[in-house]
Parts: C-alpha cells; sequence; structure tokens
C-alpha cells in the first residue's frame, strides 16, 4: 500500500486574561495553510478594540509538520 506526506499545521487558540495571563485553550490540526490561515484571521478579527481588554483570545499557527498517510 502506498503512503504519501501531507504537511499538517497546528494552530494554538489562546486565551488572555488580565488576571491569570495567557493560557492554552486548544489546539487545532489543520492540513491545509489556506484553511489555517484563515481560522487564524477569523479568530483575531474578533480583537479590533484599540484599548486592552481585560480578556481576549488570539490564534497562531505554532508548527508545521508532515506526515504519512495510506
Amino acid at each position: 500500500m502506498k503512503t504519501k506526506t501531507i504537511t499538517k499545521y497546528l494552530v494554538d487558540v489562546e486565551e488572555h486574561d488580565s488576571w491569570s495571563g495567557p493560557k492554552i485553550l486548544e489546539t487545532i490540526e489543520f492540513t491545509s495553510k489556506a484553511k489555517a490561515d484563515k481560522y487564524v484571521s477569523k479568530v483575531n478579527g474578533r480583537n479590533t478594540d484599540a484599548s486592552v481588554p481585560d480578556y481576549y483570545v488570539t490564534a497562531r499557527i505554532v508548527k508545521t509538520y508532515e506526515a504519512k498517510v495510506r
């Protein structure tokens, strides 16, 4: 059976709280850079206030790796 190599992108969603500091809420795996970038833009697009709020959420691509699949 043949295997192929695909690139995977891990995105961390992180909350920032003025009292307890940053914390990773979840890590999401994408198989497309375009989808990962779209998700990151969607999450980060919610933070449009010029002032620093007490609580906000950000996302970023933290790791890219290759995996073999059948």
